[in-house]
């Protein structure tokens, strides 16, 4: 993961979305660190990250420290998260194609819904997914600019596609070490259907961090949403 790469383009986006100075965030999922460390690199001291696999956790700290970055971290599943966090949030954000790992339509709206409650009233959930629709009709071509940026360290392949399953493969291209990742695929208007299912009214839909897009073109869609 080109982390520098990915912050270049995703930060920017997000820093136009928060509605008011010294905005609280909560970082769904931490992954590799780059949208915390992004955030906190443009001066947002107030972001809440959450990661429940440690290795992941601790590439994130370790990217961190290379920044001179502190991360404060939980660790909750997303349909269990506490009530004390209700209401502190100005933005909460689920990115890296992240609620795709979620294969239960339940436990994804779930999820949603707490997001939702995390959120003060003039919050927004900031939530992407790849273009499966696009996927699963056979155009896959990632290009390493968006998202999962750095493919001339780790390249990519589809490996599987079908309407209940997606499975990628990722191989470092340094070590040759290769690992599988199974999503479920959204299909075309089924997030936004659960984002107002769990509360959310207004949705803005972005390709590739643009608001004007060709869905056929895009290798993500971005959503704000708000209540």
């Amino acid at each position: 993961m080109n982390i520098e790469k990915r912050m270049g383009k995703e930060v920017p986006f997000l820093e136009s979305h928060l509605s008011r100075p010294n905005s609280m965030v909560f970082d769904a999922c931490l992954g590799c660190g780059a949208t915390t460390i992004g955030l906190r690199l443009k001066k947002v001291a107030n972001v809440l990250s959450n990661e429940i696999d440690p290795n992941m956790l601790d590439v994130a700290v370790s990217e961190a420290r290379t920044r001179d970055v502190r991360i404060k971290a939980l660790s909750y599943d997303w349909r269990d998260i506490p009530p004390h966090l209700h209401g502190l949030f100005n933005m909460v954000t689920c990115l890296g194609n992240s609620l795709t790992l979620v294969f239960e339509r339940e436990g994804r709206l779930r999820t949603l819904r707490n997001f939702a409650s995390l959120l003060d009233p003039k919050g927004a959930l900031v939530i992407d997914e790849r273009n499966y629709p696009s996927i699963l009709e056979g155009r896959f071509n990632p290009s390493g600019d968006y998202v999962y940026c750095g493919l001339d360290k780790v390249a990519c392949r589809l490996v599987r596609a079908s309407p209940g399953s997606v499975v990628m493969e990722y191989k470092h291209l340094k070590t040759g070490d290769i690992a599988q990742l199974e999503m479920y695929p959204f299909k075309s208007g089924e997030l936004i259907g659960l984002l107002r299912e769990a509360g959310f009214s207004r949705i803005d839909t972005f390709g590739d961090y643009k608001e004007a897009y060709d869905f056929r073109d895009v290798e993500f869609i971005t959503y704000v949403a708000r209540k």
